[in-house]
């Protein structure tokens, strides 16, 4: 998850060293800090959930959102790296 949220952000946000773009093996800085901002304990629709920000006071938690994959492993497995790169794009709410 690392490697494609780093080629996201090289192509969104392009770091040079020297006068090339990173290597395979380099982290662009701002892939490497979302991933050590995150709590990894957390399942996605947790963390989708928390970054939308809808709290629920008959559940006493984060309100779950839709994540929209139609319940197949393709499909599902897509959504949340669309759901990663939304929640990398724009910080959380709050």
């Amino acid at each position: 998850m690392a490697y494609e949220l780093s080629r996201h952000y090289q192509e969104h946000s392009p770091i040079l060293t020297g006068l090339e773009p990173l290597r395979r093996y380099e982290r662009h800085p701002a892939a490497a800090e979302w991933m050590d901002a995150q709590q990894w304990d957390r399942c996605a629709m947790l963390a989708y959930a928390v970054h939308v920000g809808e709290w629920s006071d008959y559940w006493g938690g984060w309100s779950w959102q839709r994540l929209g994959g139609g319940h197949r492993a393709l499909g599902d497995c897509r959504t949340v790296v669309e759901r990663i790169r939304e929640m990398a794009e724009r910080p959380d709410p709050f």
